[in-house]
């Protein structure tokens, strides 16, 4: 087992963080490719073999599986948009995709950028956790640059109510689930209070209900951040 650490902010991670535009220009050359929905699928399908692979792995080889590593965060959602295939086509599933390119790349960029939960005292786990994450950010490029999804504020609400949706079912497995262990999907267990920064004292000063509620507005405030900002790149694009 090779074991190896970085600090958060040290020079590995600058150099790490270096490799998010090349993998967002990666979504532009993948932009409008005639397979479009095969790509799509392709690396959502990816993802599902990864997670079965660290599921295994934790299970098996690390014999320290619990429900805390369940498969349903917000940065897990991209792995299941594989068994939306039949969907792809249509008119709702643009909800989903502009889901892919708000709350995902938000979601990517956030953990890339304070990566705690991602180095892992084994490197294969650290390789894994950060490839996951420039492939959420591979998903969302390819989706904008491909002009898909839906970059009107009604697009957006479409995106957060599919956000809100993923939600109540993540707090529907903190709720069964937590007889079984820790767990905590979307990070917003109703019981305990939050491990996430800032949150966490939020949660200590005005109680869990509060600190969940507060959680899931900020990441919808900073999704429609990156709506508005990726919409205005788009029509600026398109006036050239």
């Amino acid at each position: 087992m090779v074991i190896i650490m970085f600090e958060i902010f040290s020079f590995t991670h600058i150099l790490l963080l270096l490799l998010i535009p090349v993998v967002i220009y990666l979504g532009y050359l993948l932009k409008n490719a005639k397979h479009y929905k095969q790509l799509l699928f392709g690396l959502s399908l990816l993802l599902f073999i990864m997670e079965v692979w660290k599921q295994y792995y934790h299970y098996y080889i690390l014999d320290d599986w619990s429900v805390w590593i369940f498969p349903f965060q917000l940065c897990s959602i991209p792995l299941y948009i594989w068994l939306f295939y039949p969907l792809f086509d249509t008119k709702g599933f643009k909800g989903i995709e502009t889901f892919l390119i708000d709350y995902t790349l938000l979601g990517a960029l956030f953990a890339l950028g304070y990566p705690e939960d991602m180095i892992k005292v084994q490197l294969v786990l650290t390789i894994h956790s950060f490839l996951w994450h420039y492939l959420l950010i591979l998903i969302s490029s390819l989706i904008y640059f491909s002009d898909h999804g839906d970059l009107t504020f009604k697009g957006y609400l479409h995106g957060s109510i599919f956000f809100y949706l993923c939600s109540m079912i993540a707090t529907v497995f903190n709720v069964l689930l937590a007889k079984y262990g820790t767990i905590s999907m979307f990070y917003i267990n109703p019981y305990k209070i939050s491990t996430q920064p800032v949150f966490h004292d939020i949660g200590v000063k005005l109680g869990v209900l509060p600190q969940n509620i507060i959680y899931l507005l900020a990441i919808s405030i900073g999704a429609l951040f990156i709506h508005i900002i990726l919409t205005k790149i788009k029509k600026g694009s398109r006036s050239f």
